[in-house]
């Protein structure tokens, strides 16, 4: 992969974490079934991180681009 590549990759990745920072999802255990009854426990499950890791991240594709601009600059 070229590095332009990587530092967008990088970028939009840290656009996604700082508009998705929290997140739930569900598993469905059975915790007992006989002939009749079917027993089962929802569970959610909270997924968090801090949007400053999403910053980092924007900020960090934000230079691996212009480093790449400025290294195909100084070849040329």
């Amino acid at each position: 992969m070229k590095t332009k590549t990587v530092g967008i990759i990088i970028l939009i990745t840290g656009i996604v974490i700082i508009v998705y920072s929290k997140f739930n999802f569900s598993h469905v255990n059975n915790v007992a079934e006989t002939m009749r009854i079917n027993k089962t426990d929802d569970r959610e499950y909270p997924i968090q991180w801090p949007p400053v890791i999403g910053i980092v991240l924007v900020i960090g594709g934000i230079v691996i681009n212009t480093y790449d601009k400025r290294k195909i600059n100084e070849i040329a």
